[in-house]
């Protein structure tokens, strides 16, 4: 082969000469396929190209999910000059774990000098760039595979531009840039196919292209290789033709070479994604990952030959098959194939008796059934037939790709190498006719190709789906140039499970701090932990905004009957936070005069009254009432919402576990402001409770595993109120308050028990 005369003897001089002519001309090559891929990308998407500056590709919460991940790579390095795997910026003041968000921190990285212009420019050059060079990487491997650099220039059209890549790149970066895919697979085959003593060569290559798909793509996208490339293994092991270029000394020790290079690089990243793991954070990467959304993000077999909705051509046909096709996640269930590449498979698997077109056929079928989900869809009924991700979703650790419809990515990569075959055959079956024009067929084929592929928007639903016009509220530039530390609390701070998007308002101001700088109550991250979101369940008026905006009714279930108001002042004083911020496009007019009466009623008048925006300062109304009276509320997790049927009518109940904690302040201030001279004050509880037996709850007061228990109570079928007066300190500190029910004296939860209407006063 050339790469053998390369590397094989002959002076050096020679070699030298030899590399650096292979140098020239491969730069050349696929430099030219380069351009070609990004003036196609730059055409398509014609819509963003004209708006580069202040537009995002895609819609809804991700694109602004987006948009601060590469904002925060480059505020973290340079500005905090700390890590990039941890803040306090969103879900302040627990802050979250981001080693699970898809931001691509190098792709970020190389997105800071784009910066300088705005961040949506930064991100438009990654969504540009990642089509050119996912184009140019599958073409290596093509090019590698069939050796022929036509049939290799087509294989990057089929795989930069597939239906797949572009509806995952909208609002995407780590699904922007699935480039180090292919190239990985490149450097495999050649540690297979290549016999030459320079091995370390492609072992290096290999280790660097997973780390890049690592951190540049992510982490379902590494699971997604690993599985190829044993799938391959195994089918090149059972193969008597290749079974002795796996089975050897060699392949072991660059697959482990490899490895080795892949942790070396990318060693800042994958040992806090092991220390994340390690210390309890497989729930998070597993957030949502249930066969039922399984399901909502599966393919169906009828959507592979359906053109994707973001076609602008045939986006008419799209639309009507919907509802049964890709509702109601559409991005994730797009896999059109295209029927120009399903012809050319055909025509390949009938001209050639190639096993390389075998092996990417089995390939292909395997990873099909992986995106098809746990049960197989054939239309839009979801059979009994278990699929082969339902085997997949049972092995702990990699099964964290919920969304089946993503294994798409190497469904693509098959078809597109297996299309190149065609190709191929097609241009040998012309050479020997008149019709041996190899420019001209590939530029039919490509033409073919990307009328059913693409991604032209030519009406405003199709214009609006993909892009995004990116401005940031003028109120929060304000905020960035106030002095001082504090948070701000947006409202709606919880995604509205009733709105098509429900996560755009929580993105949105998580992008904002991109802008002002200042920590956010909540935040959106596509794999939240509980422990994200417990900042925001710990404030009244979160949740009452949140069932406002699901329900109309502004309403805070709590086993505590206490003043909410009282009760979110507190939580937002601890939490330091200096403004609340009404999004009001989030609203109806209805629900939306309630929400601003109820504000205006705690804060006063706002500090700042936009089109779109509303800001409240705290600090007042927090002066008015703080430590003024007590003022409790419910640590979570620690409560169940429950209920029973009690003399014919259903009663709501409140079920303690995890030791059923109330935090309580007790007041140290009286009428004037002045402080009292006590530091404990006298606290009457009373609460109502029932149990289905005799059954003991225990009241504690302390914190951790100190806690001293101050009375018990003996808790019958019978809905009863009980009493207890205790002592408790006054002041900021706070008072913790456990209700435990127990058998014993250990406080050991062992029994049900329901309460409701908690009260404390003095």
């Amino acid at each position: 082969m050339e790469t053998e005369r390369i590397f094989g003897g002959g002076s050096e001089a020679r070699t030298n000469e030899n590399i650096g002519r292979r140098i020239s001309s491969a730069l050349e090559n696929y430099g030219s396929a380069f351009l070609v891929y990004l003036a196609l990308a730059l055409l398509m998407f014609m819509q963003i190209t004209l708006h580069i500056t202040n537009v995002a590709n895609g819609s809804g919460g991700d694109v602004f999910q987006n948009l601060w991940d590469i904002w925060w790579v480059r505020y973290a390095l340079l500005n905090l000059h700390t890590g990039i795997f941890n803040t306090t910026l969103i879900f302040w003041p627990i802050g979250t774990n981001l080693i699970y968000q898809a931001f691509s921190p190098i792709g970020s990285l190389l997105s800071i000098p784009f910066q300088a212009v705005s961040v949506p420019f930064a991100f438009n050059v990654m969504f540009f760039l990642g089509f050119a060079l996912s184009g140019i990487t599958m073409y290596i491997l093509a090019e590698y595979l069939t050796k022929n650099r036509y049939a290799a220039f087509l294989a990057g059209i089929f795989f930069a531009f597939s239906s797949f890549h572009i509806a995952q790149s909208f609002g995407r970066i780590n699904l922007i840039n699935i480039e180090w895919v292919p190239l990985a697979v490149y450097f495999f085959l050649r540690i297979i196919r290549e016999d030459r003593g320079h091995w370390y060569y492609d072992s290096l290559g290999l280790g660097i292209s997973f780390m890049l798909v690592s951190f540049m793509g992510d982490f379902e996208q590494s699971i997604m290789v690993m599985l190829l490339l044993v799938m391959m293994t195994v089918i090149m092991a059972i193969d008597n033709s290749t079974r002795g270029k796996i089975l050897n000394k060699r392949f072991f020790l660059a697959i482990f070479a490899s490895i080795a290079v892949a942790f070396i690089t990318g060693i800042w990243g994958f040992l806090p994604l092991v220390y994340t793991l390690a210390h309890g954070g497989v729930a998070a990467a597993n957030s949502l990952n249930n066969i039922q959304h399984n399901e909502i993000w599966s393919d169906n077999i009828v959507s592979f030959l359906v053109p994707s909705y973001f076609d602008g051509i045939f986006n008419g046909i799209s639309k009507y098959y919907y509802n049964v096709i890709y509702a109601p996640d559409v991005t994730e269930r797009v896999s059109y194939i295209g029927y120009t590449v399903i012809a050319l498979i055909i025509y390949g698997m009938y001209r050639n008796n190639n096993e390389d077109i075998k092996i990417w056929g089995i390939v292909g079928i395997i990873f099909v059934l992986l995106a098809l989900g746990p049960y197989v869809q054939i239309w839009s009924d979801i059979t009994s037939i278990p699929s082969l991700f339902y085997i997949y979703h049972l092995i702990p650790v990699i099964n964290i790709i919920r969304e089946p419809g993503r294994f798409d990515l190497i469904v693509t990569m098959a078809t597109s190498i297996m299309a190149a075959f065609g190709a191929k055959a097609v241009m040998e079956r012309a050479g020997k006719t008149k019709l041996n024009n190899k420019y001209v067929i590939t530029a039919v084929i490509m033409g073919l190709f990307l009328i059913e592929s693409n991604g032209v928007a030519l009406n405003h639903t199709l214009a609006s789906s993909i892009s995004t016009k990116i401005t940031v509220p003028n109120v929060y530039t304000q905020l960035g140039n106030l002095n001082g530390n504090f948070s701000v609390l947006p409202l709606p701070v919880l995604p509205a499970p009733t709105s098509a998007q429900p996560e755009l308002y929580p993105a949105e101001e998580m992008y904002y701090t991109s802008v002002s700088h200042k920590p956010i109550i909540g935040g959106y991250a596509g794999r939240e932990s509980t422990k994200d979101l417990l900042s925001i369940y710990n404030i009244p008026l979160a949740i009452q905004t949140y069932n406002l905006q699901t329900s109309g009714n502004f309403s805070y279930q709590s086993p505590i009957d206490e003043n909410t108001t009282n009760m979110t002042l507190m939580t937002l004083y601890n939490y330091n936070t200096g403004f609340v911020v009404l999004e009001k496009g989030a609203f109806n007019n209805q629900t939306l005069g309630t929400l601003t009466a109820q504000l205006y009623g705690i804060f006063g008048t706002p500090v700042y009254n936009g089109n779109n925006t509303t800001a409240f300062q705290t600090s007042n109304a927090i002066s008015r009432s703080l430590y003024r009276s007590f003022v409790s509320y419910p640590l979570q997790p620690g409560w169940n919402e429950s209920y029973t049927v009690y003399n014919g009518s259903v009663v709501d109940l409140w079920v303690p576990f995890n030791g059923g904690r109330v935090l309580v302040f007790a007041p140290y201030k009286n009428s004037t402001g002045i402080p009292t001279n006590s530091s404990y004050v006298n606290a009457t509880v009373s609460f109502e409770a029932i149990s289905g037996g005799n059954s003991t709850l225990n009241i504690g007061i302390g914190s951790g595993s100190s806690i001293s228990r101050v009375a018990a109570f003996n808790v019958t079928d019978v809905m009863k109120e009980y009493t207890t007066t205790l002592r408790m300190k006054s002041g900021p500190a706070g008072n913790e308050l456990f209700f435990i029910p127990s058998a014993s004296s250990q406080l050991q939860q062992t029994q049900v028990i329901g309460i409701r209407n908690i009260t404390i006063s003095g």
